[in-house]
């Protein structure tokens, strides 16, 4: 029941089946205004494009990059119900904390429907099909309306912005003629329900050594960082888990994840 109530969540009440009294704006698939370039000092991780029916809740079209960026192949997410894709991706504490920040989102599309600079910014944290955790920033522009104002059809990007930010509460903020005018950060207490906790991907891959029988200076040299560092991430992940290595290597290899 849950998992239905989160689907719900996500895709709202856009699902129509019929596409009568459509409004479309007009721009390209592959908008060069949406390009996370275009913000200043804004360096840009592995970035897909993508075009994707609200109404039918699927992706018309998405670069093969997204392989890249979520471990999961093209083929795969044409496939799929754009909710199913957040369910699996998204970690299940955060999974209502973006849903309510997505409707808003739309919202703020239906009151600027005829404004052709709006550009949708939401970054949350994904659990990736190869085990990563990723921080994403998903930037879109409705490109067309139903006859009531709701979007059913967005163009835009998922970028990967996970060395610019590694975790935190999903944010949503809408830039509309260039200006940032809404900024809104999902409600905090959807964090507090569940324990899970969140492991960036550095931290998994040395939990992942550490389990392997590598010693610090050898994960050092594999992932190419110092041997402080890696003391760094051990310290972070024994403060998150409030539990010692050998615990939480049993409890990442009990879940499947390493």
């Amino acid at each position: 029941m849950k998992k239905m109530q989160n689907k719900e969540l996500i895709i709202k009440s856009i699902a129509l089946n019929n596409h009568q009294g459509i409004e479309r704006v007009q721009t390209s698939s592959c908008d060069p205004n949406l390009n996370v370039d275009s913000c200043e000092n804004f360096p840009v991780g592995v970035q897909v494009n993508f075009r994707y029916n609200l109404a039918q809740s699927e992706f018309i079209d998405i670069h093969p990059d997204i392989e890249k960026l979520l471990g999961i192949p093209k083929q795969d997410i044409m496939g799929k119900d754009g909710a199913d894709l957040f369910g699996e991706i998204v970690p299940e504490e955060s999974i209502e904390a973006l849903g309510e920040l997505i409707q808003k989102s739309y919202t703020i599309c239906k009151e600027h429907r005829h404004s052709k600079s709006l550009v949708i910014n939401i970054d949350f944290n994904v659990f990736t099909r190869n085990k990563m955790v990723k921080r994403i920033l998903c930037q879109y522009r409705p490109v067309a309306f139903n006859e009531t104002g709701i979007p059913v059809e967005t163009t835009g990007y998922w970028t990967d912005i996970s060395h610019m930010k590694k975790d935190g509460l999903p944010v949503m903020f809408a830039i509309i003629d260039n200006k940032l005018e809404y900024t809104e950060f999902a409600n905090p207490e959807y964090l507090i329900k569940s324990p899970t906790i969140i492991f960036t991907s550095k931290e998994i891959e040395i939990i992942k050594y550490t389990s392997d029988g590598f010693r610090i200076k050898e994960i050092a040299d594999r992932m190419k960082i110092s041997i402080s560092t890696v003391y760094t991430h051990r310290k972070n992940i024994k403060m998150k888990s409030e539990k010692e290595m050998n615990q939480v290597i049993n409890e990442l290899k009990s879940k499947g994840i390493i």
